[in-house]
């Protein structure tokens, strides 16, 4: 959610995904305004499991000066979000955690676990190497990772199956690409020209099974057993009205076929304009 929706249409969000079962709630200290929005718009009675993230440490060394910071930041998102606890904490930047003394961070959250301030700790991450990494150095519960119809590389290369292995709860984020699988084609900026005629295949495919854009980019991640929860960020309640109703299997397609490999698609941190 952005600081932009208003507290109205946040109130209307959080109830259109409690009537349908939706219970994660994904933020983090760096999203805006988010997590006081969150603080005045949920019952005091809410079960929703709320995620939220450590700021990011631009340090190739770890210092107790970040160690600090990191308390002191998820005791404010408590006092913003007014809980007592929250049900995941994640290291919002992988790369923190593989820095020198990166253990620190570590050893930081897994107190708060072992005080009870949260339940389940974890870390964003963007490639398998962190996962490679991070899986040799530390025990996670939970990971959020970017997989989609078009970055397949993380179901390809076994690091679902891995982190699963390790019990380590599954949380994909990326589920549109950046709203790169919802695009018509023929909207499309230059930048994509290398795979214009590969999208207009994914879409006349779906197309062909009678399945709508969105429908197609969630129904790929529904497949795959490995996943716990699809992060999907909305404006408004229309949008997850809609994202609720399209939330079904696609089991009569094979999504194998439109994986891509090239980094400057696939992570949208490349493109290019």
């Amino acid at each position: 959610m952005e600081g932009k929706t208003s507290l109205d249409e946040v109130e209307k969000i959080l109830d259109v995904a409690m009537h349908n079962a939706i219970r994660v709630v994904d933020t983090a200290a760096q999203y805006g305004t988010s997590e006081e929005v969150l603080g005045k718009t949920l019952s005091a009675k809410h079960d929703f499991k709320i995620v939220t993230k450590t700021p990011s440490f631009a340090s190739s060394v770890i210092t107790s000066d970040d160690e600090q910071r990191l308390e002191d930041s998820f005791a404010q998102s408590l006092q913003k979000m007014r809980i007592a606890s929250c049900y995941g904490l994640l290291i919002h930047n992988a790369d923190d955690l593989l820095s020198e003394n990166g253990h620190i961070l570590f050893a930081k959250i897994a107190e708060l676990k072992q005080k009870g301030l949260v339940e389940k700790i974890g870390v964003s991450v963007y490639t398998a190497f962190q996962i490679d990494e991070i899986l040799e150095l530390f025990q996670i519960d939970i990971i959020q990772l970017p997989i989609n119809v078009f970055d397949q590389r993380l179901l390809i290369g076994g690091h679902l199956s891995k982190l699963k292995k390790r019990g380590v709860e599954i949380h994909a984020r990326s589920a549109f690409l950046q709203g790169l699988l919802l695009m018509p084609p023929e909207n499309l900026p230059t930048f994509f020209d290398s795979v214009r005629e590969h999208i207009k295949n994914y879409h006349r495919t779906i197309h062909k099974h009678g399945i709508t854009a969105v429908r197609a980019a969630l129904g790929f991640l529904i497949n795959i057993p490995e996943i716990d929860f699809i992060i999907c960020g909305v404006n408004n309640h229309s949008q997850l009205k809609e994202i609720c109703a399209e939330a079904v299997p696609a089991e009569s397609m094979d999504f194998s076929r439109f994986a891509l490999t090239d980094e400057f698609i696939v992570n949208p941190s490349t493109w290019r304009f």
